[in-house]
C-alpha cells in the first residue's frame, strides 16, 4: 500500500479566495431579470423572501441563515447597512445594470471577509470599461427598452470605450416604474388606488495605468427608489399617502505603483451610504394618523500597503487601515458611530 501526498504551500492556501458559484453576463442576459434577487431565488441553498408589492424589504437567506450574516459586495465595496436591524442588506433594489459577474461563496470565509461572512458573501462585479461587446477597442454603446402589464416600462443605457493615457471608462444609468396593482383588495370598500414602484441608477467606471505612472481604478454607483404601500388588505387600507424612499450611494478608489523592490505601495479607499424614509401623511378620517421614520447608515474604509522584497525566498508586508462605521434614527437616535484602526505587518 502506497500513500503519497502533495504539500500545498501555505501563502498558496491562505491567499486562495474561493466562488461556490460564478453567475456569468451572458447567463444574466440570458435569463432577462432585472433585479439581483429574481436571479438569487433561482440559485440552490438560497431562499429570497419578499415583504409586500415591489420594491419592499426583501432578504436573502443562505443555507438557512438570515440576511444579516451574508456579506454583501459591490465592487469590493462592503454594502450591509449599519441602519438596518442586524446591517442587514436589502436586495430590494440592487438591479443587474451593467453587471459583469456576480460569485456567491457559501458557508463561513471569516479568513477572508471577516466575521460578516457567516453565511456566505455574495461578490457583484460591475463591466470594466475597455473592450466593447464586438471585441475591438472603439466605443460601444447599447440602449434598451421594455414594457408590459400594468403601466410597467424601463429603459437601460450602457456606454465604455478608451480614454486618453490608456484609461477606459464605463458608464451606465437605467430608469423603471410599474403602477403595480393594490396590496389592499378592491372587493373591499375605498381600496382603488394601485400601488406602484420606481426607481432610477446611475454607475461609472474609470480604470487605466498610465505610462510611467499608477495604475488606478475607480468607480461608482447611485440608485433611488420609491414604493407605495398601504395599511393592510381590508375596507379603506388603501391609503395614498404612505410610502418608502430608498437612496443607495458607493464608490472606491483603488490605486497602486511598482517603485522598486521594496515599494509597491497600493492605496484603497471605499464608501457606502443608505438612507430609508418612511412616509405616511394623514390623508382620510379613517387613516390611523401620520408616520416619518428616517434611517441612514454609512461605511467608510480607508487601508494603504505595501510589499517590499527582501531576498530570493522572503518578503515583508505592512499596512495600515481605518473603519468607520455609523448609524441614525432621526428624531430618534441621533447618530452614533464606531471606529476601527488597524496596524499589520508579515
Amino acid at each position: 500500500i502506497l500513500v503519497r501526498a502533495e504539500r500545498v504551500p501555505i501563502e498558496e492556501m491562505m491567499n486562495k479566495v474561493r466562488a461556490d458559484r460564478t453567475i456569468t453576463s451572458q447567463e444574466i442576459s440570458r435569463k432577462g431579470y432585472n433585479f439581483l434577487h429574481q436571479l438569487l431565488s433561482e440559485e440552490a441553498g438560497i431562499h429570497v423572501v419578499r415583504s409586500g408589492p415591489q420594491g419592499g424589504q426583501t432578504s436573502v437567506f443562505l443555507h438557512g441563515l438570515k440576511s444579516e450574516h451574508i456579506l454583501v459586495l459591490v465592487d469590493g465595496v462592503p454594502m450591509n447597512d449599519p441602519s438596518s436591524p442586524g446591517r442587514a442588506y436589502d436586495f430590494s433594489h440592487l438591479s443587474l445594470l451593467n453587471v459583469d459577474r456576480i460569485e456567491i461563496v457559501k458557508g463561513p470565509d471569516s479568513i477572508h471577509y471577516g466575521s460578516d461572512a457567516l453565511a456566505g458573501v455574495i461578490k457583484i462585479w460591475t463591466k470594466p470599461g475597455g473592450k466593447g461587446a464586438t471585441g475591438d477597442k472603439n466605443w460601444n454603446s447599447i440602449l434598451r427598452g421594455e414594457g408590459g402589464s400594468f403601466k410597467s416600462y424601463g429603459m437601460q443605457a450602457e456606454t465604455r470605450g478608451p480614454l486618453p493615457s490608456t484609461y477606459h471608462l464605463n458608464l451606465a444609468g437605467e430608469f423603471y416604474n410599474t403602477r403595480g396593482f393594490s396590496a389592499a383588495s378592491s372587493h373591499y370598500p375605498g381600496n382603488e388606488e394601485e400601488d406602484g414602484f420606481w426607481r432610477q441608477s446611475a454607475q461609472a467606471k474609470i480604470e487605466g495605468r498610465s505610462e510611467g505612472l499608477l495604475h488606478l481604478i475607480l468607480g461608482g454607483k447611485w440608485e433611488k427608489s420609491k414604493t407605495e404601500l398601504d395599511q393592510g388588505g381590508g375596507p379603506y387600507q388603501d391609503d395614498l399617502n404612505y410610502s418608502l424612499k430608498q437612496e443607495n450611494s458607493s464608490y472606491f478608489i483603488e490605486a497602486d505603483k511598482v517603485m522598486g523592490r521594496f515599494w509597491s505601495p497600493v492605496l484603497k479607499i471605499k464608501s457606502a451610504s443608505h438612507v430609508k424614509i418612511a412616509n405616511d401623511a394623514k390623508d382620510s378620517t379613517t387613516d390611523t394618523g401620520t408616520l416619518f421614520e428616517f434611517y441612514k447608515g454609512k461605511n467608510d474604509v480607508i487601508a494603504l500597503q505595501n510589499t517590499g522584497i527582501l531576498g530570493d525566498d522572503s518578503k515583508l508586508t505592512m499596512g495600515v487601515e481605518g473603519a468607520r462605521e455609523s448609524m441614525e434614527i432621526r428624531g430618534i437616535m441621533p447618530e452614533r458611530s464606531v471606529t476601527n484602526q488597524a496596524l499589520f505587518v508579515s
